[in-house]
């Protein structure tokens, strides 16, 4: 059975009985400083909840919002599948793609409840744990008509323009071959018996030049299909015990009599229940060790992999490879290569994401201005990263812009898809050790999401990176290609520069980012820290999801966004609403706002009007935003259960100084600053370990959303449509 249902009713009522909805809007005068707003931001300097309340202006609306919250349906997420043995076996012996993840996972456990014990590895191909059907609009042309690489490469942007002239003469160059020119030895190799079961062309390895977001897909689909390798292990993971781990080898899904499977029933029967409880520590402190790495640990580890007496698995042998290719390594005669790809889009009027967040290989559509999609994404990502590097004992925390969204509200920002997370370079090489390229599969009694870590070549050399390998992992959503950015924090000989050790904004009450003659570890990019800056780490929330944020908060926030991401209630057509602790995008707002009091004579909108009208909401007002956008509502109600710990948390994180010089980074009432005793406070740790607990998915599964409620066909006609207008030449 699905895990019982989740009661939303009880929280709810009992929040609503010490605090009936929205946020008390504090009185904030302006500022010596002119270019702080004068409503901006939600911190309390005083021993007072902050918490979203009613404006008790109309009772009416405080019960009827009481009312919708109350009653809002838990997210949905279908397990079961029926299908007749006429269907399955259609599926089977069909050219075209078909891919089910209950279908697969179905006939998975169906198969290891049908042995003695549960076995070592199992079958795995791409195709029956991505949807490749995409492809499936090619295949069913006749095999002249199916694109090539010449039709693709008109549809590419190339710079300079002469790229094009010679990618037409020799495909390759862009990765491309067609599948004609494919001998009947290489279909075979590529585990085929003909030609006509391919696209029109192959997508052999990557390329930067820029195409479509339709094309891009075709290129990474194609890939995935005929040259992607496999994973090294598949992890499911279990909420109530230990997680399921197995080898691979090449092979279909295994074939089944059954028509009918539950993912739940079918994966209690097989995953151990020993009452597993999710427990991370309130703090967490790091010491220089953990950060300490060079030649000489590299050539410990090296030798000690190299003389193992035991035969290295995959894996070993892929750390053992990674390091004597780093080894190998000289900037001048062999320097090192790019190793994360990302789906590199063609930016112009009508497309803006240039698809640097996207994993090419997985790309599966733009995110766009489709916020519930994104949503359930970065939810899902961060869910399952914690998950997995808190049982596996790897220590993370968010860091960038992941952290300053956690500023505001607890939250992520919804118009922003990008994750950042760090770790001491003894958990990341952990990390490249025993779980490089593993697919970690979300526990089923939640959803069906598929990530894959991936730790990159180059994670043993720690100087600045002028290759492009800032990167030295990423955990991605094999479902959509967005992932989460993963850095190692290390000794090296890079240095810091002079900015470092100048007053943040050339304020001396803010002080220098590090201290000389401190130890300094970075990552591959430019971001240098001590180690009073990182522990002790503090266990809070994103998005309801336990995680650590690094010691020090306001000073590298600052450090990193000086133009006021610390005050700004406004950002690119997004509001902070302070009555509902959420970003709300302006479409949504105006829809309950009178044009004619925020529209300037010429047609554009008043931007400070707008903001004054949105941080004074009536309860109307409130009341029909939320119940004209559903996910507006979500994240209200999210922010709800979330809006009380987190003001609580950083009453005791932060200071507000009010004596101190202010930036246009600090808040009208003074300057905000870390609390460098807030680990030792003994009230803050009671807090945590009263507060911090991981709660029930608030969205519905990605599966649920895109393959049951219909978005991926969807998404898929628009993408066809435009795919047939192309030109076969």
């Amino acid at each position: 059975m699905l895990r019982s249902k989740r009661r939303f009713k009880k929280p709810l009522i009992l929040v609503f009985l010490i605090n009936i909805v929205y946020v008390l809007t504090f009185c904030l005068s302006r500022s010596a400083n002119k270019n702080v707003d004068t409503q901006q931001i939600h911190i309390t300097t005083d021993g007072s909840d902050l918490l979203p309340q009613l404006a008790n202006t109309d009772i009416d609306y405080a019960r009827k919002l009481e009312h919708l919250l109350t009653n809002m349906e838990p997210p949905k997420h279908t397990t079961t599948l029926e299908k007749s043995l006429k269907e399955l076996n259609n599926i089977a012996q069909s050219n075209l793609l078909y891919q089910d993840d209950r279908l697969t996972f179905g006939s998975l456990f169906d198969h290891i409840l049908s042995q003695d014990s549960i076995p070592k590895a199992i079958p795995f191909q791409w195709s029956d744990w991505v949807d490749l059907s995409y492809l499936n609009h090619q295949l069913n042309k006749p095999f002249e008509q199916r694109l090539k690489c010449l039709d693709i490469i008109h549809e590419m942007n190339f710079v300079p323009s002469g790229g094009r002239a010679r990618a037409k003469s020799d495909p390759k160059r862009i990765g491309c071959i067609d599948t004609k020119d494919l001998s009947d030895e290489e279909v075979k190799q590529l585990g085929f018996q003909d030609k006509s079961e391919l696209p029109g062309f192959i997508q052999f390895q990557h390329t930067s030049v820029t195409t479509t977001e339709y094309v891009r897909n075709l290129q990474g689909k194609s890939y995935l299909l005929t040259h992607q390798p496999l994973p090294y292990k598949i992890m499911f993971l279990n909420d109530y015990g230990d997680d399921l781990l197995f080898d691979v080898y090449k092979g279909r899904r295994p074939e089944t009599t059954k028509s009918k499977f539950n993912l739940v029933t079918q994966f209690e029967q097989i995953a151990p229940n020993t009452t597993f409880k999710y427990s991370p520590q309130p703090l967490i402190e790091l010491q220089e060790k953990h950060f300490t790495y060079n030649r000489i640990i590299l050539a410990q580890k090296w030798n000690q992999l190299r003389t193992a007496k035991e035969p290295l698995d995959l894996m070993q042998q892929s750390f053992l490879n990674s390091m004597v290719t780093t080894i190998e390594t000289k900037p001048s005669r062999n320097p090192e290569t790019r190793y994360f790809k990302e789906a590199t889009l063609h930016t112009n009027f009508d497309n803006l994401d240039s698809g640097w967040h996207y994993d090419w290989r997985f790309f599966n559509g733009k995110l766009g201005d489709n916020v519930d999609r994104t949503s359930i994404i970065m939810e899902r990502l961060l869910r399952n990263w914690f998950k997995f590097s808190e049982k596996h004992g790897m220590v993370s925390w968010i860091a960038h812009g992941p952290l300053l969204s956690w500023y505001w509200n607890g939250g992520t920002f919804p118009f922003d898809n990008d994750l950042d997370i760090q770790m001491p370079i003894e958990h990341l090489l952990k990390l490249g050790e025993f779980y490089n390229q593993t697919l970690v599969v979300e526990d089923v009694r939640e959803g069906t999401g598929k990530f894959l870590i991936e730790v990159g070549t180059f994670v043993h050399n720690r100087q600045i990176s002028k290759r492009g390998n800032h990167i030295d992992a990423r955990f991605i959503d094999i479902d959509t290609g967005v992932y989460i950015d993963i850095t190692g924090l290390s000794t090296s000989g890079a240095s810091p520069s002079s900015n470092y050790f100048q007053n943040v904004n050339d304020d001396v009450d803010e002080g220098p980012v590090l201290e000389k003659g401190a130890a300094v570890f970075n990552d591959r990019r430019v971001h240098f820290y001590n180690l009073p800056h990182l522990s002790p780490l503090k266990l809070t929330m994103l998005n309801g999801v336990p995680c650590y944020v690094p010691n020090s908060i306001i000073q590298r926030l600052k450090f990193e966004y000086p133009n006021r991401a610390l005050t700004k209630v406004e950002y690119k057509d997004w509001y902070f609403v302070n009555k509902l602790q959420s970003w709300i995008h302006e479409p949504s707002l105006v829809k309950a706002l009178d044009p004619n009091d925020y529209m300037k004579s010429n047609g554009r909108v008043n931007k400070t009007k707008l903001k004054k009208l949105i941080q004074n909401l009536s309860d109307e007002e409130i009341y029909q935003i939320l119940t004209e956008n559903h996910q507006v509502l979500i994240d209200y109600y999210q922010s709800q259960a979330l809006a009380q710990y987190h003001q609580r948390e950083i009453r005791h994180l932060f200071q507000v100084d009010g004596t101190k010089h202010k930036n246009v980074n600090d808040l009208p009432q003074g300057k905000i600053l870390d609390n460098p005793n807030a680990y030792a406070d003994q009230e803050y740790i009671h807090l945590i370990k009263q507060g911090v607990h991981l709660k029930p998915p608030v969205r519905e599964s990605l599966f649920e959303y895109e393959k049951v409620n219909g978005y991926r066909d969807k998404h898929n006609q628009q993408a066809f449509e435009k795919l047939d207008k192309i030109e076969v030449h």
